[in-house]
């Protein structure tokens, strides 16, 4: 399991990031760029959140109709440095 959270980790650190600092992206990107299952993601996803190394919008009108549990998502500082660390 973390090695699936780990993949997880590194896709949303590697994605480019704005002007704020913020790097959004959502599940089927995941998937497309991943190959973790939409089941896989949401587990990884929920599993982070708990841990405080992602931030997570939901959009309960978006997310059901694409089986995602939420809407985007993205990896925190705690995130970043549980990568360092792991």
């Amino acid at each position: 399991m973390l090695v699936k959270l780990k993949i997880l980790l590194e896709y949303l650190n590697g994605v480019k990031r704005d002007d704020w600092g913020d790097a959004w992206v959502d599940g089927e990107k995941i998937t497309d760029k991943t190959g973790l299952s939409l089941i896989e993601i949401n587990d990884m996803t929920r599993l982070a959140w708990h841990r405080k190394l992602v931030d997570v919008g939901t959009n309960s009108a978006l997310q059901s109709s694409k089986g995602y549990k939420f809407f985007r998502v993205q990896i925190t500082v705690e995130g970043r440095l549980w990568l360092e660390t792991n």
